[in-house]
């Protein structure tokens, strides 16, 4: 798809929606996502995205005691974008988030079977807002790419991280390996 994108005369018939614009088409129902302005339908879920994604949300459930809102493939509300990351993790209470959706958060996490490059696309997305850190866990090659200190567009740091990994997180161990 991102071929089609390059050329001049698909591109300047695309239409570009505002998140106000997407909120409003609520017939389009639950299986599309606003990225950059333009909407995307979402990929079907595989049994293995369920698994990790189901064991990540387990794992970092303890910390809605700690001054955290664990969201499973909800919505952010960004600058041009309202992505459902298949985790986030966010400072505050469900209670500071009944009136409108979270607008940033301090961990997102994405788990890509098969949309690896629409997760690289919101990367902009999270760190325009402010997100400060992001995964983009890769089960095939059971990888993780960790991405930290985000700039205007980009983040700074990028590690990836192999299945003989453990992660800390907000004092949560992660085992990779477990994961996989």
């Amino acid at each position: 798809m991102a071929t089609i994108l390059e050329h001049p005369e698909i591109f300047s018939k695309m239409k570009f929606f505002s998140v106000e614009e997407y909120h409003s088409m609520t017939h389009l129902g639950n299986s599309v996502e606003l990225v950059e302005g333009v909407i995307f339908q979402k990929i079907p879920k595989s049994p293995i995205h369920r698994s990790i994604v189901n064991n990540l949300y387990d794992l970092f459930f303890p910390l809605k005691k700690r001054g955290f809102v664990v969201q499973k493939e909800d919505p952010l509300t960004l600058e041009t974008s309202e992505p459902e990351p298949d985790i986030s993790v966010i400072l505050g209470t469900n209670e500071s988030f009944k009136d409108k959706h979270p607008n940033t958060a301090d961990l997102i996490v994405e788990v890509s079977v098969t949309s690896y490059e629409l997760d690289k696309i919101k990367l902009k997305s999270y760190a325009n807002a402010n997100v400060k850190q992001v995964w983009i866990i890769l089960p095939t090659t059971k990888k993780i790419e960790f991405f930290t200190n985000p700039i205007t567009d980009s983040y700074k740091d990028l590690k990836i991280l192999s299945n003989n990994d453990t992660i800390i997180y907000e004092g949560i161990v992660i085992d990779l390996q477990r994961l996989f």
